[in-house]
């Protein structure tokens, strides 16, 4: 059977406001293309309405109660409760997912399917595929890039490392006594990273690469060699080496770097030596086949923007660093899908480019004029920010088409939810200490508060936004006896419900109600990572400001403890993860954008009511030709259909 070719391209916090908007402004033409001759409706997530819960919702056609993928900390039975925030992105593994992937089914069907920079499923491996990292942080994948390039000389200047002279040997190699260096290499991109949830800052990192000055000729030193794996590789001055390979040893095990070295001088004593090492490059641990990693750096493919240069369609955006990077991120992505569509000829991908949720978290709250920092200047700087990054995904869907699209293909494109302007922070956790429910003690070392849980009864999650009963038996270190299940979750409702916010004497909370009565995953048998209590924000209040300790409930700062329950924002503008599905304010939503185009689509069609993104899995299998995953809970869109 030949199945049809799919490509889901997934934009990720694209909002349905901007694309109307500047389709009608003329300025995106690949988009209105895709409406005239496609599909186009809002599309409602499944909360929490954000990254990897919807990811996977559009994957899996399931909704949170089923795949269980609730933002990015999940929290497990037999886990303390603080344990799981430790855990950043950990969702993203594809076995906590209790639903199908598409690409699965795919796979088993002989498809060719890649898998990119997409924020769920991964540790997975493909027989006829392959799952490739990119800018987007996985578990257990290390930065691609783990060392800078740098020169190494004898006599270094100020922007050069020292080599160090270990002495003479004999090698058959060298008709003259072989001079023996070393260099050291730091692994600094591991340092400044959080690869496996580890601090490296305080580990060396270090790995000691040894070369020889030769003698070729017999008259003087006229190349180096380098000996790895009883293989001898010999460089001349001006020349680069083939790819050499070094192992770093962290404390999250190891990882093989490769690397390429030129001679840029050796003098013919061979005393003065000058050597440059480009980058070190990871290869393993982020792609799947592994073999992919070695094989992409050396062609100098990486599916990130490190390796990329300013081109001149970039200077607009040059006072943007943000922008910057991401229109390098879509052509690294680009040359990527080229050269894995000419080595597996894919029929499925799917993609994830997360442009806009970054500029929505950062600028958007700038667009709406009841924000209170609201200035003219801020909303003209934000709405350039907006126009340009919407340029850069139009041209980058638009060579997508282009270049792997056919009349026969089926194209989506889809977000995983929007964003709403927000301005006021507000602390869960000191809404439940003062109601006696959760306990901190100060610590002299940390300089903060740390949570007592042998005297917390419940605790806060804020990505998912959940409140945990701290239940013995099913909690490491649980004290609320079963019998007081009931009892805990109704005070906690009680607490959630009457908190007001003293400047507009309204309560903050949209829903507070216990997992099982939700309206949106409610009423059917709940995955364990959903929790006791599910709670929603209303529209402009919000629990992060840029970092990312916030989110973490096992220490509080002195500054919450003693300060308001709500305070104004000082960084971050625009949210999504808080919010019910489906919430608005002004002309912005949480909800995401859907379109598709291809055989059997109807064209030019704008549907009434927003879709489900569970019901994407579904309908892309119908028109691929496959069955659904198991456990969807999405339906198929005929409304959709032709």
């Amino acid at each position: 059977m030949v199945y049809r070719k799919a490509i889901i391209i997934g934009l990720d916090g694209a909002i349905p406001y901007f694309i109307k908007k500047y389709v009608e402004e003329g300025l995106l033409p690949n988009f209105e293309k895709l409406l005239s001759e496609g599909v186009f409706a809002e599309a409602v997530p499944s909360p929490p309405t954000d990254t990897p819960t919807n990811w996977t919702t559009i994957a899996t056609g399931a909704d949170t109660a089923t795949h269980g993928v609730t933002s990015f900390y999940l929290h497990l039975p037999g886990e303390t409760l603080p344990y799981g925030q430790k855990y950043r992105f950990r969702s993203q593994l594809a076995k906590y997912c209790k639903a199908e992937y598409l690409w699965k089914i795919a796979d088993e069907n002989g498809i060719p399917s890649i898998v990119v920079n997409y924020p769920s499923g991964w540790g997975m491996e493909l027989k006829h595929g392959a799952i490739i990292s990119g800018e987007w942080y996985m578990p257990g994948a290390p930065p691609k890039i783990l060392s800078d390039s740098c020169t190494y000389s004898t006599s270094p200047s100020p922007e050069e490392k020292p080599l160090v002279f270990l002495g003479e040997e004999k090698l058959d190699l060298s008709k003259l006594p072989a001079l023996k260096y070393r260099l050291s290499v730091k692994a600094s991109r591991i340092a400044g990273s959080e690869w496996l949830y580890r601090d490296f800052t305080e580990e060396e990192l270090t790995v000691f690469i040894e070369f020889y000055a030769i003698s070729i000729s017999g008259e003087k030193y006229d190349a180096v060699l380098f000996v790895q794996d009883n293989s001898a590789h010999t460089v001349k001055v001006g020349e680069w080496s083939n790819w050499l390979t070094c192992v770093f040893e962290t404390s999250a095990g190891s990882v093989k770097g490769v690397f390429r070295a030129k001679l840029e001088k050796l003098s013919e004593n061979g005393k003065s030596v000058k050597i440059k090492l480009t980058e070190i490059f990871a290869a393993e641990k982020w792609a799947y086949p592994e073999t992919l990693c070695r094989e992409l750096v050396e062609k100098g493919i990486l599916p990130d923007a490190s390796l990329e240069k300013v081109a001149n369609e970039d200077k607009a955006y040059l006072n943007y660093p943000i922008l910057l990077s991401y229109a390098k991120n879509a052509r690294a992505l680009l040359k990527l899908l080229t050269y894995i569509d000419n080595k597996l000829k894919w029929r499925l991908c799917f993609l994830h480019y997360h442009i806009f949720d970054s500029l929505n978290h950062h600028y958007l709250g700038y667009l709406y004029k009841d924000l209170p920092a609201y200035t003219e200047e801020k909303y003209e700087k934000a709405l350039e920010v907006m126009e340009l990054g919407w340029k850069i995904a139009d041209r980058f869907v638009g060579e997508i088409l282009e270049k792997f699209c056919d009349e026969d293909t089926l194209v989506v494109v889809v977000s995983d939810h929007g964003c709403l302007p927000s301005w006021k922070m507000i602390s869960l956790r000191k809404i439940l200490v003062e109601a006696g429910l959760l306990e901190y003690k100060w610590d002299d070392n940390l300089k903060r508060y740390r949570v007592v849980l042998e005297k917390t009864l419940a605790y806060p999650y804020y990505e998912p936004s959940y409140i945990w009963v701290n239940l013995k038996g099913r909690e490491a270190g649980g004290v609320v006896e079963p019998s007081k299940y009931e009892d805990i979750r109704d005070e906690v409702l009680s607490v959630l419900k009457s908190t007001k916010d003293p400047e507009t004497n309204t309560c903050p909370f949209e829903l507070a109600v216990r997992r099982e009565e939700d309206p949106y995953i409610g009423g059917k048998p709940q995955a364990e990572t959903v929790g006791d209590i599910l709670y929603y924000l209303k529209p402009s209040y919000q629990f992060w400001d840029g970092e990312v300790s916030m989110l973490d409930s096992e220490t509080m700062g002195k500054e919450e403890m003693e300060g308001p329950v709500i305070w104004r924002a000082k960084k971050i503008f625009g949210t999504h993860a808080y919010y019910t599905p489906g919430a608005r304010l002004g002309d912005f939503t949480v909800n995401g954008i859907f379109l598709m185009k291809g055989p059997g689509v109807a064209e030019g069609l704008k549907l009434k009511e927003p879709i489900r993104l569970t019901d994407i899995a579904p309908t892309v299998a119908r028109l691929m030709g496959l069955r659904k995953p198991k456990k969807c809970d999405g339906r198929i869109l005929y409304e959709a259909l032709k």
